[in-house]
């Protein structure tokens, strides 16, 4: 009977430590624009992301090599929510068409999130 409670006693906390292991959740939500992304070339897109992590946002990165949009930048009091914001230009000389552009938030656990947003240039 004492071996079922000690195997038992093992099992429970096996599973409290896997289930507690990745605790990290990161939520991106882009607030603006909403709907669908319609540019024209030589344009600014001006971005608002909502983002909540339950340990701490160290960095922000937003990349499009096709739009020449690559953007890093690097927060050290690691906060748990913020709206980030940024305007990025569309160059003059970029093709209609659809892109895909990502947003990539890193966290002071080493955990990383990838977001996408679809951009359509007329």
């Amino acid at each position: 009977m004492k071996k079922i409670l000690n195997i038992s006693t093992i099992i429970l906390l096996s599973l409290f430590i896997i289930s507690c292991s990745n605790d990290d959740s990161i939520d991106i939500d882009v607030k603006e624009p909403t709907g669908d992304i319609r540019l024209e070339a030589g344009e600014t897109l001006d971005l608002i992301v909502e983002i909540n992590s339950n340990s701490g946002i160290t960095a922000v990165a937003i990349s499009q090599n096709d739009l020449a949009i690559d953007t890093v930048q690097s927060f050290s009091n690691n906060l748990l929510m913020m709206n980030y914001s940024i305007s990025l230009s569309i160059p003059d000389d970029v093709e209609e068409g659809k892109y895909e552009m990502s947003i990539i938030v890193d966290t002071i656990d080493g955990e990383s999130k990838t977001e996408t947003v679809d951009i359509e240039i007329e």
